[in-house]
């Protein structure tokens, strides 16, 4: 298994187990509320979106990945196209990381 398709499956997994907060407002609201242990970021994400975000998860303290793009997101989660995805468990954003890390 590659670490793209284990990285899928961990998100995947964490939609079935209710550990994701799909889209931008969601994800906002992860963040400043506490929950969101990693924001995951399609790469093709408008650049005034995607700075706000980052900058968003740099004042709370939360990481983030960059990942493919939103087309994929989407479909990883069973939906449209979706570009931004907060995952509110400790333990898949710990996973998560692990296995970016290892792509980079």
């Amino acid at each position: 298994m590659t670490e793209a398709s284990k990285l899928d499956s961990l998100i995947g997994l964490a939609r079935r187990a209710g550990c994701l907060a799909v889209g931008t407002t969601a994800t906002e609201v992860a963040v400043k509320k506490g929950r969101a242990y990693l924001v995951i970021l399609a790469a093709d994400l408008a650049g005034g979106s995607r700075e706000a975000l980052e900058r968003l998860c740099r004042r709370y303290g939360v990481p983030w990945i960059n990942y493919k793009d939103r087309r994929h997101l989407g479909r990883v989660i069973g939906r449209e196209e979706r570009a931004v995805l907060a995952v509110t468990s400790k333990t898949f954003a710990g996973e998560m990381q692990k296995v970016a890390r290892s792509q980079e």
